[in-house]
């Protein structure tokens, strides 16, 4: 029976000191998979400057895309207040006596920005509209309305769109008073 003991004995040793080794070898690689402190976080991309959107005074070209838009348009701010000139052109071979095929209409516009906190800016816009072909003035509009811009590119342009009561006075009948449905317009300027 000693010798059973002794066998006992000397199985029960050896697995405590295989146990033993393993764990002595592993503990280094156990410290080393231990969570590393996360690196620094990487610097955040330049923020635009916070202030106005529309500031000092600069011009730009733009188009905006609805069904009554100018074509082309000029435009300018100086500090928030934003004007500028465009024109309406429309053909329609399709159209019948008494309607003219050439529409043509002048578009002057005055807004000004009442909040005007890069990137969005909006305030009250009024346009005069005179038809200037096929007679020239015989019709003439007011938009009278809510501009909305907004910048959201790293690029000298904005994009905006405006609500518009428009009223239409055309030589020898009672003035018109319908809505408009916004457009969208795009605006890149240049100093």
């Amino acid at each position: 029976m000693p010798a059973v003991s002794w066998c006992r004995a000397a199985r029960n040793s050896a697995t405590v000191v295989s146990v033993v080794s393993v764990l002595w070898l592993l503990a280094p690689s156990a410290h080393a998979q231990e969570a590393t402190p996360p690196p620094p976080a990487p610097a955040a991309a330049a923020a635009p400057p916070a202030g106005p959107l529309f500031s000092g005074t600069h011009f730009g070209i733009g188009s905006s895309f609805g069904g009554d838009s100018p074509v082309a348009f000029l435009a300018g701010n100086t500090e928030a207040v934003l004007w500028g000139a465009g024109i309406i052109f429309a053909y329609d071979g399709n159209a019948m006596p008494p309607v003219d095929k050439t529409h043509a209409n002048l578009v002057l516009s005055l807004g000004y920005m009442v909040h005007n906190q890069f990137p969005f800016a909006m305030g009250p816009e009024i346009d005069y509209v005179p038809q200037i072909a096929p007679s020239a003035f015989n019709s003439n509009s007011v938009r009278a309305g809510w501009a909305l811009w907004y910048a959201p590119w790293n690029i000298p342009a904005v994009i905006g769109t405006a609500a518009f009561v428009n009223f239409d006075f055309v030589s020898g009948k009672s003035a018109v008073v319908t809505s408009i449905t916004p457009a969208v317009r795009i605006v890149f300027g240049f100093h």
